[in-house]
């Protein structure tokens, strides 16, 4: 019997994070635990809704980072305070103003994967 991709649970979806900070070549991607997904989730619940996005990332240098589900159903988007969720078309806008959300998808990159600069402290 064939499972349709909507009836999948999402504990079996890849998920990939990355950040953007180059030009010209491609960015640092990497794996991210289901572990780690629901704790983005819960921080992600617990932010108030944004009205509208804050001015954008600088044009070089770091500019945000990123985690998807394989299939590009579902991104969410962190650059400081604000955290955004792209999801069937649509996207919600909240405030991060400790960037938790931030530090969380930085902070799960393999070692070497960053630069030291990116790291949370």
């Amino acid at each position: 019997m064939v499972i349709s991709k909507s009836a999948r649970s999402h504990t079996n979806e890849k998920w990939i994070a990355g950040a953007y900070i180059f030009s010209g070549r491609p960015d640092p991607t990497w794996s991210v635990s289901r572990e780690t997904v629901q704790e983005l989730e819960k921080v992600w619940e617990s932010f108030e809704n944004a009205e509208a996005a804050r001015p954008s990332p600088p044009a070089l240098g770091y500019r945000g980072c990123f985690v998807r589900d394989g299939n590009k159903n579902r991104e969410w988007y962190a650059y400081r305070v604000d955290v955004s969720l792209r999801s069937n078309g649509n996207t919600e806008l909240r405030i991060d103003n400790n960037c938790r959300f931030e530090t969380l998808v930085l902070s799960s990159a393999p070692q070497g994967t960053l630069p030291e600069s990116l790291l949370p402290k």
